[in-house]
Order: structure tokens, then sequence, then C-alpha cells
């Protein structure tokens, strides 16, 4: 019910909307608790399991307040390298002007790839347009992400990370998921290590009838 009703449903609500983050913890925390009861997991468990990537083992569910930022770049680049001119060019238009206002200068490709990535430049310092859009929401959420959008030869939007490589908008969306369960992966790793840990201090001599590689099941 979760992935075929409530997260479709999320998804269409965070490309379309300004969510506010108190909502999005709000809904967080009861879809943790939820599936810590789907799970028969203790109300303590970590959520990381709930959020890491399925390839370390994890549901592959993506946080809330994450995915709000990962909807709005989604959004943004599909609609700046949308095959339909109207739509492309209206994207274009919209990002030269918020550009243009917030720096006072000329939107070039690079300026206008420095705002959207929240990449420091001087002309950026103070910025001077604060009306709030979907431009303003992605120069936000690529800072939030890490995640920077330049802009190649044919002026078509390109996502990349400080740790991985660069991938334009079709791909944008696997890409930034897998990005943003990293750091679960991380830490669910972190936490078997842990318990490993322990698990090897409670049986310092293994019994011979117990191979190491089954002290965790």
């Amino acid at each position: 019910m979760i992935r075929t009703f409530l997260q479709p449903s999320l998804t269409f609500a965070l490309r379309a909307g300004f969510p506010k983050k108190d909502n999005l913890l709000v809904y967080r925390s009861q879809l943790v608790a939820t599936v810590r009861r789907i799970c028969a997991l203790p109300s303590r468990a970590s959520a990381s399991y709930i959020f890491a990537h399925k390839r370390v083992g994890g549901l592959g569910l993506l946080d809330p307040t994450l995915e709000a930022d990962v909807q709005a770049i989604i959004h943004a680049v599909k609609m700046l390298s949308c095959s339909d001119p109207i739509v492309s060019n209206i994207a274009n238009a919209e990002i030269n002007q918020t550009a243009r206002l917030a720096s006072r200068s000329n939107p070039t490709p690079s300026l206008k790839s420095k705002y959207l990535s929240s990449l420091p430049d001087d002309r950026l310092t103070n910025l001077r347009y604060n009306i709030q859009s979907l431009w303003t929401r992605v120069h936000k959420s690529t800072r939030n992400l890490g995640v920077e959008i330049q802009f190649n030869d044919n002026g078509l939007p390109v996502l990349s990370t400080e740790n991985s490589g660069s991938v334009l908008a079709k791909e944008a969306s696997h890409f930034l998921s897998f990005s943003c369960s990293r750091s679960f992966c991380f830490h669910l790793t972190l936490l078997f290590l842990i318990k490993e840990k322990w698990a090897v201090r409670l049986l310092p001599t293994p019994s011979p009838m117990v191979l190491p590689g089954n002290i965790m099941d």
C-alpha cells in the first residue's frame, strides 16, 4: 500500500506544490512508525533500515524530507529539457528572469548553473529576489543535497554530485534517489559493524559448529 498508493501520491504533491518541512516531519514519523509495525520491528529500531538502499538490505523508501528536494530538482530539470519547445522555452525564460533579478546581471549559462547549484559567486552573495518559485526552491534543494546543475553545450541541464558522475534529466530520478540513500546505507553498514563487533565479543571462542559468516544470522 505504501509503495502503490502513498508514495506516488506524495511524489505528485511534492512536484506540484511547496510543502512545509513541519508537515513532512509529521508524515515521516507516521511512516516510520507504520513500517516498524508492519515489519515487527522494535519501536526504537533505527529508521536507517527503512530508508537505506535495497542493495544493502534496506527497504529502499525515500526519506520524505529529502524527497521534497529530490522532486523539486527532478521537476526543474525535466522542464528545462522537455521535448516540447513551448514547455522548455517557458522554463528557460523563467530561470533567466529569476537569475537576472537575483543577481542584477546577465543570466549566462555559468551564472544560471551557479544559482541553481547554490555555488559561490560575488553576484549571488546577497540575493535581491526572494519571491518563492520552483527555481528558488531548487536553489535551496541543491544546497541541501549537495547536487550541482550544469548546462552542456546543447543547453540541457546535467546533474552531478561530489562523489559521482554526471547524468542527464532522464536519469535524474534514479540518480538522486540513489544519492540520497547513500547516507542511510553508510549508517546501516555502521550499525551492522557495531553489532558484529559485539557479537564477536560475546562469542570469543566460536563453536566449531558455527561458521564465522553466520554469527549474525
